[in-house]
């Protein structure tokens, strides 16, 4: 992987499991803030927007979280949680990607309907860890 981001499928698979009933702990110490609970099982995409981020939430009284953190920050903690970088600015949330209907050329349908980019130069990448986690046949 890019960047030495470790793929860890077992960690990944725990990690999912544990993320359905707890939020995750984003320390906000570093930019003078509160820290702030991610609803991981919530989060269908996060999008960015210069050196901030949106987290876009699934059947929750809100509709967005913000995130005063970077994109890159955030997919160094989100990887093992089921999140995959897709686009420079999208992080998606695996639980959500529409595999029945999914061509992957250059987007991902979410089972919510949203359509999110997938970079030409991120796709045999994403491809190939959605096939490591048994979710679509091995591409080469």
């Amino acid at each position: 992987m890019k960047r030495g981001l470790e793929f860890n499928k077992k960690k990944i698979l725990r990690n999912l499991i544990c993320s359905r009933n707890e939020d995750f702990l984003l320390s906000g110490v570093k930019y003078g803030l509160p820290d702030i609970k991610l609803p991981l099982f919530n989060i269908k995409y996060i999008q960015s927007e210069k050196n901030f981020c949106y987290a876009i939430l699934y059947n929750s009284d809100q509709s967005n979280l913000f995130l005063p953190v970077s994109i890159g920050e955030l997919e160094k903690i989100l990887i093992n949680y089921g999140f995959l970088r897709t686009h420079k600015s999208y992080i998606v949330n695996a639980s959500f990607i529409d595999y029945k209907s999914a061509d992957f050329n250059d987007s991902i349908k979410l089972i919510s309907d949203d359509i999110i980019p997938l970079a030409k130069r991120r796709k045999t990448v994403f491809l190939n860890i959605l096939s490591d986690l048994g979710l679509l046949s091995p591409v080469y």
